[in-house]
């Protein structure tokens, strides 16, 4: 894989971002991106695309929300449909 690793922490109201150093060794906060509202995804899909090209992202990680018995819930379905469209949007491989 060439590029960093982006991280990614989906919530209702906010996206954190993190970012590999080029080694893959450490990770650091970005960013926190503040969403208006749960169901327009528009400016923060494109601000995740400035900061994967910016960081030169090879690959996107997107935290996934499971139930104490490993069970994915309406959250984790939530978060898979917003991979997919940061996956859309950017281009680069997502994973969970």
């Amino acid at each position: 894989m060439t590029g960093r690793v982006l991280g990614l922490d989906f919530g209702e109201k906010t996206v954190g971002v993190a970012v590999s150093d080029p080694l893959f060794i450490t990770a650091q906060g970005v960013e926190i991106i503040r969403r208006e509202r749960a169901n327009k995804l528009r400016q923060t899909l494109a601000r995740i695309e400035e900061l994967a090209a910016e960081y030169e992202a090879g690959l996107i990680v997107i935290g996934l929300p499971k139930g104490l018995s490993n069970v994915e819930g309406d959250r984790a379905a939530a978060t898979r449909a917003f991979g997919d469209d940061v996956g859309r949007r950017t281009g680069l491989p997502v994973e969970y």
